[in-house]
């Protein structure tokens, strides 16, 4: 479970990025630190394409370090593969991927009780305030997703892309729990 205390994810720890690297395939963690080299070949070109792509979060914030969120680039690349197998047929490469971090999944993971919230963070969640686009809270939650999807998903023995989907669709159709709030494009 990614369990914190102090309003945040993650509480005090500034090991976030080893986290999230280390519960993914060890193929994946030297790409993962520069984006434009990991996952699909279509990814960097998403990523260049159009700002909503560009989907990074500073972690820890006012660090400097970006960590790539990518919602839309990934999904993207997920659907045209499902869309479109013949023409994407590099399917081992989309396990370098991880879950689209948005509001649903991290909504999904809190319900069944794999992210848990400080009480501060869930009552702002519960009660519907803004969180700020990139702020800490916003980031946190979409990166814990991130590590919560894959250790859920290296335990089922699913691929990235079931994962993403079940947890979503949970999220979108199932859960009682509201969803975080945040003003933003980029999902």
């Amino acid at each position: 479970m990614v369990r914190q205390a102090n309003g945040n994810v993650f509480g005090e720890s500034s090991v976030v990025t080893d986290a999230l690297l280390g519960v993914r395939p060890a193929e994946a963690d030297a790409a993962a630190a520069d984006v434009k080299n990991s996952g699909p070949a279509l990814l960097p070109q998403l990523i260049d394409l159009h700002p909503r792509f560009q989907d990074f979060g500073e972690f820890p914030v006012g660090s400097g370090t970006m960590v790539p969120l990518l919602k839309l680039s990934k999904l993207t690349v997920i659907s045209l593969q499902a869309a479109f197998p013949a023409m994407f047929p590099h399917t081992s490469q989309l396990e370098l991927l991880s879950v689209c971090p948005d509001y649903q999944v991290p909504r999904a993971l809190r319900e069944l009780g794999v992210l848990i919230y400080s009480p501060s963070l869930a009552n702002s969640i519960d009660t519907r305030v803004a969180l700020a686009p990139g702020g800490i809270e916003e980031v946190e939650i979409r990166l814990g997703c991130m590590i919560a999807a894959e250790a859920l998903r290296r335990s089922m023995g699913a691929s990235v892309s079931t994962i993403d989907f079940v947890l979503w669709s949970y999220g979108r159709a199932g859960c009682k729990l509201p969803h975080h709030y945040c003003v933003t494009q980029m999902y």
